[in-house]
């Protein structure tokens, strides 16, 4: 799930800097492998990089795969290995620019967009299979209305906790750019369901 608009920045600020935790570690892992005979130092921060990633949000995984490349890519050249630089270096940067591409409307939409109540009026919620045993994935539709009281649809997939799965006849925030409603985020709630 994304995070919610008041946890946006805590949570931009703790991946980030668990994303530069990452990078660095991984930039000493890559550095450190090439030509050590002990690879204990390597181990360690091989493990501190991967550490690092879990306080990543599960949503923003290509953030995650996007510090470990650029680190990765680092380390390699900082070991004088360029052939695993380059390819290292075009991975980080995609997936950080993916990364961007996604959270950065995002972000602007919290910000500067409308806030309305949404209704679920599809979901394959009560049928999606756990893709571990605590989240599945959902594919969902919701109907709102602008302020001028036209009716638009937004649809989406996410990941959900099981308890929380959206289901039809459900409410979530929907945040709308007044210029363009129909480009709009939502917002569920993370109250599980008995």
């Amino acid at each position: 799930m994304w995070p919610r608009p008041e946890t946006m920045t805590r949570t931009l600020v703790v991946s980030v800097s668990a994303a530069l935790w990452c990078s660095v570690w991984c930039a000493i892992f890559a550095a450190g492998i090439r030509g050590s005979e002990s690879l204990t130092l390597a181990t360690v921060a091989l493990l501190a990089a991967i550490a690092g990633g879990f306080a990543i949000p599960t949503a923003w995984m290509s953030l995650t795969v996007g510090a470990l490349g650029v680190g990765a890519a680092i380390g390699a050249a900082a070991g004088g290995v360029p052939w695993v630089a380059v390819p290292a270096a075009a991975v980080g940067v995609i997936c950080v620019v993916i990364w961007l591409v996604r959270v950065v409307p995002r972000i602007w939409l919290y910000r500067q967009g409308t806030r309305v109540r949404g209704t679920v009026v599809e979901s394959d919620g009560d049928r999606a299979e756990a893709i571990e045993s605590t989240h599945a994935t959902v594919r969902y539709r919701i109907e709102y209305r602008d302020a001028e009281g036209r009716t638009h649809q937004l649809t989406g997939r996410d990941e959900f906790p099981l308890g929380a799965r959206p289901l039809v006849g459900d409410t979530a925030e929907v945040y709308y750019a007044e210029a363009k409603p129909e480009r709009a985020v939502a917002v569920f709630g993370t109250t599980p369901r008995d």
